[in-house]
């Protein structure tokens, strides 16, 4: 009797083998899109090159060009001025709802939890363009205030309506309208973190507090701060990670002649108008990587001020 020939022979794979041809393609994928960009950023930050010719070592000249250029520590101090009016508020109201929403008072709580979030959910781009008609000279903040409140800005000698966009020279305001508008978007998303983090310590700690005599604020900053600390400098550090690369809210909130008039904002837009405006990849790459460093120095920071004592 013939044998029937298998149409596809049967291929044998030793058991050894096998686990990694399985992670392989995530090994393929992370040295093509993740380990290479990396180490080509750092080859072109010591490189000139322009997109279209050959590569020029430059050295540290990309790295000194930035040190010495006046729009670099700008966009820097824009960066850091932002994070700090940024993270500190928007830290303390997310516990302040998170503990709201923990104890017995609020009801509906999946209700509130769910309006909290929803900024968080919602495109970057929608939020800015929702902000950018609030902020118009004509907008509803601009009404109100000139409805409701022109007798105080005529006391404080402020001219209405107020100019939310002002950048150049006076940088001020706009960075505090920036600094609500990420309050807004992410406070949900912090509350979410320390709810759950709130979820995990046990009701009876809060009752034997009670039972020696501890009012709210002792309760708060005796029980509940401490045994949060490892989820508030998770949430702080990713705060962190975003604010300092901020760039679809500032872009679409400015006209694009006002960022290119003075070569950026953010360090993030600095970068981009770099590279693609100007065609110096090898500034962008050095930018990139002081970026890196400093985001790694304040998370180091942050780890030293959130380390269990």
């Amino acid at each position: 009797m013939q044998k029937k020939h298998e149409r596809f022979p049967k291929l044998y794979i030793s058991p050894k083998v096998a686990p990694y041809l399985f992670i392989l393609p995530f090994f393929i994928a992370f040295l093509m899109f993740q380990a290479f960009p990396i180490l080509f950023s750092f080859f072109l930050s010591f490189q000139k090159w322009n997109g279209m010719q050959p590569f020029t070592f430059n050295g540290l000249k990309n790295y000194i060009y930035l040190f010495r250029d006046k729009i670099f520590w700008w966009t820097l101090g824009f960066n850091l001025q932002l994070l700090l009016i940024t993270i500190v508020p928007l830290h303390i109201l997310s516990i302040l709802f998170a503990v709201m929403l923990n104890s017995s008072l609020i009801r509906l709580k999946t209700i509130f939890k769910t309006l909290f979030f929803l900024p968080y959910i919602t495109s970057a781009a929608v939020i800015a363009i929702v902000f950018w008609l609030l902020y118009a000279k004509n907008g509803l903040i601009n009404i109100l205030l000139q409805k409701y409140f022109s007798s105080v800005f005529d006391f404080l000698n402020i001219r209405l309506p107020i100019d939310f966009y002002m950048v150049w020279p006076d940088r001020n305001i706009f960075v505090f309208s920036l600094s609500f508008l990420l309050i807004w978007k992410f406070i949900g998303w912090n509350i979410i973190l320390y709810f759950t983090a709130l979820q995990g310590i046990p009701g009876s700690y809060y009752e034997a507090a009670k039972v020696d005599g501890a009012n709210w604020f002792q309760i708060l900053t005796k029980i509940t701060l401490p045994l949060i600390k490892p989820m508030m400098y998770f949430a702080v550090t990713m705060s962190v990670i975003y604010i300092m690369q901020v760039f679809d809210e500032p872009t679409i909130l400015l006209s694009s002649n006002v960022i290119t008039s003075f070569g950026g904002l953010t360090m993030v837009i600095y970068l981009f108008n770099q590279a693609f405006t100007h065609m110096n990849f090898g500034i962008a790459a050095a930018i990139s990587y002081i970026l890196f460093f400093l985001i790694l120095a304040i998370t180091r920071i942050l780890k030293l001020i959130f380390k269990e004592r």
